[in-house]
C-alpha cells in the first residue's frame, strides 16, 4: 500500500496489464492531501477480462521511489433497463385488456349455459332410460 504524509501534493502513473500482458496507460493522478494522500482516477477498460492495476511514484525530494498493485476484473454491464410505458401505451393496454375480460365473460356464460344443457340432457336420458326399463320389466 502506498501512504504518504497529509500536505503533500504528488503525482503518480497508473498503469493496467491484461490478461494477455498488454500493458495500457491509464494516466496519471495527483494525491489529495485533504483526505488522506489517496488519489483516483476514471477508466474504462477497453474489453471484459482480469487487469492487474500498477501505480508507480517515481520518488521527490522527499520521498523514495514506490510502486503498488491490486487486480480487478471486469464484467459485460448488465442490460438496461426497460423504460416505462407511457400514457398512451397504458391506455392501450388497459382497453385491449377490458376487451379481452368482456369476451372471456362472454364465452363463461355460454360455457355454464351449456354444462347446465348438457346436464339438464343427462338427467331426462336417465329418466327416459328408467322409465323404458320399468316398462320392459311389467
Amino acid at each position: 500500500m502506498i501512504q504518504l504524509l497529509v500536505g503533500c501534493k504528488e503525482v503518480f502513473e497508473l498503469y493496467a496489464i491484461a490478461e494477455d500482458g498488454t500493458t495500457i496507460s491509464i494516466g496519471t493522478a495527483t494525491t489529495d492531501p485533504l483526505n488522506g494522500g489517496i488519489f483516483s482516477l476514471l477508466w474504462t477498460p477497453p474489453r471484459e477480462g482480469k487487469y492487474i492495476i500498477t501505480a508507480i511514484f517515481p520518488g521527490s525530494k522527499s520521498y523514495w521511489d514506490s510502486y503498488a498493485s491490486t487486480a480487478i476484473a471486469i464484467t459485460a454491464a448488465p442490460p438496461a433497463a426497460p423504460t416505462p410505458a407511457t400514457a398512451e401505451q397504458a391506455q392501450t393496454i388497459q382497453s385491449t385488456t377490458e376487451s379481452l375480460m368482456s369476451r372471456i365473460d362472454t364465452i363463461q356464460t355460454i360455457l355454464i349455459i351449456v354444462i347446465v344443457i348438457v346436464i339438464l340432457l343427462v338427467a331426462y336420458d336417465i329418466y327416459i332410460n328408467r322409465k323404458m326399463f320399468r316398462q320392459a320389466s311389467k
